[in-house]
């Protein structure tokens, strides 16, 4: 049973997919997954894949529990994103750690794409500026990345290989990193007119005056 079930015995359709680095800041992955339903206009009903809570991450042999291996053979990521989630993936970067140094987060833009599902990026706001960003556009190689077991990346690369390789990820994540730049800049314009972060708005939800003042900075950035 994951934390996810433990929480809500009403399960429902998942509405996004988050796809995360295990190494990364959890702090700023937090920050992340709070500020989505801000940035992107989102409504905090919107239900997420997460798999540090969504799958049984104990291991400890419980009655019940499925191990790790068992879980990943039953593929739940590509299982998520072939259900096609109404507001597509969102890839957390955070500031510690490079996403695609793990090669399941590179399997999962995989995925998305031939999904054909909407990717974006998500990262705490108040965590990164704009020349950071700009860093990790290309300091990137998806064929670098590495997982556990030798096994599970033979299968993913021969995966990723067979539906035209590395290369076309590359552009893929290149095109989600250069549409967070837009949207941290939106974020700044919004801090610098109201003096006030875009994570600290709780929602937009009933709240569609700020929701309006949020989507004219995006649409002002996106015209720059």
């Amino acid at each position: 049973c994951s934390i996810a079930c433990l929480m809500d015995n009403n399960q429902g359709p998942v509405d996004l997919m988050v796809s995360h680095a295990w190494a990364g800041s959890v702090i700023e992955s937090l920050a992340s997954i709070k500020t989505i339903t801000t940035m992107y206009l989102l409504p905090k009903e919107t239900r997420i894949f997460f798999d540090s809570v969504c799958l049984y991450q104990a291991d400890d042999g419980a009655i019940g529990g499925l191990t790790i291996p068992q879980q990943l053979a039953m593929k739940p990521f590509t299982t998520i994103i072939h259900q096609k989630p109404q507001h597509g993936m969102f890839i957390i970067h955070t500031t510690i750690y490079e996403v695609y140094e793990r090669l399941w987060c590179v399997h999962e833009v995989d995925e998305a794409i031939e999904a054909n599902i909407e990717i974006c990026g998500a990262f705490d706001p108040t965590s990164w500026n704009d020349k950071a960003l700009k860093s990790i556009v290309t300091s990137f190689s998806t064929r670098s990345a590495e997982c556990q077991g030798q096994s599970d990346k033979e299968m993913l690369t021969k995966l990723i290989n067979h539906r035209g390789g590395f290369e076309r990820l590359d552009i893929m994540v290149r095109e989600v990193r250069q549409n967070s730049i837009k949207d941290l800049e939106a974020a700044n314009l919004f801090e610098q007119l109201f003096s006030m972060s875009i994570s600290s708005v709780d929602t937009f939800d009933g709240n569609k005056g700020w929701s309006e003042i949020y989507r004219r900075c995006s649409n002002q950035c996106l015209n720059v």
